[in-house]
C-alpha cells in the first residue's frame, strides 16, 4: 500500500515498528502522545462513529522515528466500488508537528489520496492531551464522511471536463509555477498524463490529470503531504480551474 508513504525524508513501517520506537519522558510542559497508541485510537473511534471497516493501512517513520505518518483505507457502506474513505494521521515525538487528521477519499485502483476540506491540528503535547485528542479525533470522524461525499461530488464534475493535451500541459505549468509541483514531480505528473499507468485514467479529463499528478505528490515531504494534497483538490476544484479548462 502506498498512499502518504514516503519516498521523501521517511522509511515505510509496521505498526510494530511505530510500538518500537522509544516513548519520549512526560515532562511538566509536555505530553507526548505514542504513535500507535495514536493510530489504534483514530481506528477505534472511526469504526464505531462511521459504517465502515478498515481494508488497509501504511505507515511512514522520518527523523530516526520521530515523525510518523499513516493512511488509513476504509471500505464504506455507500457501495462506490472505485473509492473508499481514508485518513492521513501525522504525529511526533520531536514537538515539531502537532497532531493532524486529515479525511478524504482513497482511489482503490492507484492508492491515491483525494484530500478536501480541513486539516484537523491537535494542541501540542501539554496537558491532558489525551482527552483533548479524543474529543477532536471524534469531532474530525464525524464530519469525515460528509468530506468523502464532497470528493465523489468533485470526482463526478471532473469527469465531465474534457481536457487536450496543450490545457493539461498548460495546468502542469501553472502549478509548477506556483510551487506546487517540483522538477521531479513534473517528471511524473507528465509521464503519468502522457501515457497512464493505469487504464481507469487513460481518458482525457480532469480526474486523469488530478490522478496524474497525486501519483507525483508521493514525492512531497512528510512534513507537507497532507496539504499538498488538500491544496491540489481545492486548486482543481476551484473557479479558475474551470476558467482555464
Amino acid at each position: 500500500m502506498q498512499g502518504l508513504m514516503l519516498h521523501c525524508g521517511g522509511q515505510s513501517a509496521t505498526l510494530a515498528d511505530l510500538k518500537a520506537v522509544p516513548l519520549p519522558a512526560r515532562t511538566e510542559t509536555y505530553s507526548p502522545v505514542a504513535h500507535h497508541e495514536l493510530i489504534k485510537k483514530v481506528i477505534a473511534i472511526t469504526m464505531d462513529v462511521l459504517p465502515v471497516k478498515l481494508v488497509a493501512q501504511g505507515f511512514g517513520l522520518s527523523h530516526e522515528g520521530q515523525r510518523m505518518f499513516s493512511h488509513l483505507r476504509f471500505k464504506n457502506g455507500m457501495g462506490n466500488r472505485e473509492m473508499g474513505l481514508c485518513l492521513g494521521v501525522v504525529n511526533s515525538y520531536d514537538k515539531r508537528l502537532p497532531v493532524k487528521i486529515a479525511a478524504g477519499a482513497n482511489v482503490f485502483v492507484c492508492d491515491n489520496l483525494a484530500l478536501t476540506g480541513d486539516i484537523t491540528y491537535m494542541r501540542k503535547h501539554t496537558g491532558d492531551v489525551w482527552n483533548i485528542i479524543e474529543d477532536a479525533i471524534r469531532d474530525h470522524i464525524g464530519s469525515s464522511e460528509d468530506a468523502f461525499l464532497q470528493v465523489l461530488v468533485d470526482v463526478k464534475q471532473m469527469k465531465r471536463i474534457k481536457l487536450t493535451n496543450d490545457k493539461a500541459y498548460q495546468i502542469l505549468g501553472l502549478l509548477y509555477g506556483n510551487r506546487m509541483l517540483t522538477n521531479p514531480m513534473m517528471t511524473i505528473a507528465r509521464r503519468e498524463w502522457d501515457e497512464p499507468s493505469h487504464k481507469a485514467f487513460e481518458p482525457r479529463n480532469a480526474w486523469c490529470l488530478y490522478n496524474a499528478i497525486t501519483a507525483a505528490l508521493k514525492l512531497a515531504r512528510p512534513e507537507v503531504i497532507l496539504e499538498r494534497h488538500r491544496d491540489l483538490h481545492g486548486f482543481i476544484t476551484g473557479r479558475h480551474f474551470k476558467y482555464i479548462a
